[in-house]
């Protein structure tokens, strides 16, 4: 009977180290990059497929979308200090982010795609203001200073 229950249990090892790789790469690929400090009225996250409400302490991610509704507002703050207040009906994408001042590698690019929105520059912008961009349709807003407000309307 333990030469029957064997193979079964080496299958099951297997499986469940096979389960636990794949489950710490998507980990990778979604790691932190921020988290919210403030939420007011109807805030929503859309992460690849799912829309989920957002809510103070939430982490934020490469590739996540913040949408407000009227009479919303969103605050986070992104792991070099630089902070985001967006305002009622907009929308942003959080579209790449890299900081590893140790490397030299400091990157934030952000998709500002409508609404309102005040940014405050953290160690990536006063580093290397150049590796900060925030994209609208119309252009990107180069950041040379340590505050901006961009007002951009929907399509």
């Amino acid at each position: 009977m333990c030469r029957s229950i064997l193979p079964l249990m080496l299958f099951a090892v297997m499986l469940s180290a096979i389960w636990t790789l794949a489950s710490y790469d998507a980990h990778a690929d979604g790691a932190e990059i921020g988290v919210v400090k403030v939420v007011t009225g109807e805030v929503t996250l859309r992460r690849g497929a799912a829309a989920i409400p957002l809510v103070v302490g939430q982490s934020l991610a490469v590739g996540d979308v913040i949408l407000t509704e009227a009479d919303a507002s969103v605050g986070f703050t992104l792991l070099d200090g630089a902070q985001f207040s967006i305002g009622p009906e907009s929308a942003i994408e959080l579209t790449a982010f890299d900081y590893k001042p140790q490397d030299g590698v400091l990157s934030l690019i952000a998709n500002f795609l409508f609404g309102t929105i005040t940014h405050t520059t953290g160690e990536i912008g006063r580093a290397d203001p150049e590796a900060v961009q925030i994209r609208t349709r119309l252009g990107v807003v180069g950041v040379r200073g340590t505050e901006f407000a961009v007002r951009a309307p929907k399509p």
